[in-house]
């Protein structure tokens, strides 16, 4: 019986609060973005996305499902040579339902973060930080 309980229990947090695997793990959704990234697949990162979904940085936006697609389709564009991106992810930090994503790009001499807001198990929300390298550091 022992084992049967924190099944149910966890059965009933589910439901109750309409988690599934999927909208769980936000790391995990990140991460799979992170891959439809690398691998320059416009389809696949736009396929994690919710229909409402926005993307900005410091002078720019898209919002909606259109102007994303036109954002992934321009950043595919500039950013994939022989169909691998020229940013590397380093890494990743999760703090509930948001995933910050550290990012390099050596070739364009750049370094940043974006921040992903993961609601039911798609990307709602992501925000784009660069800063230069200079020196192999930031730039101050």
């Amino acid at each position: 019986m022992r084992t049967t309980k924190p099944t149910i229990a966890a059965i009933a947090f589910g439901v109750l609060f309409s988690i599934s695997p999927a909208s769980a793990d936000p790391e995990a959704i990140a991460r799979q973005s992170g891959d439809h990234w690398a691998n320059c697949n416009a389809e696949g990162w736009l396929s994690m996305r919710s229909e409402d979904s926005f993307i900005f940085g410091p002078n720019w936006k898209a919002e909606g499902k259109l102007e994303v697609t036109q954002f992934i389709n321009w950043a595919m564009s500039e950013l994939c040579a022989d169909g691998k991106n020229t940013t590397v992810i380093n890494g990743y930090a999760t703090s509930g339902n948001l995933v910050q994503i550290v990012w390099t790009d050596d070739i364009r001499g750049v370094t940043g973060t974006d921040t992903l807001l993961i609601e039911n198990g798609e990307i709602a929300g992501q925000t784009v930080g660069e800063f230069p390298i200079v020196a192999g550091t930031v730039a101050q």
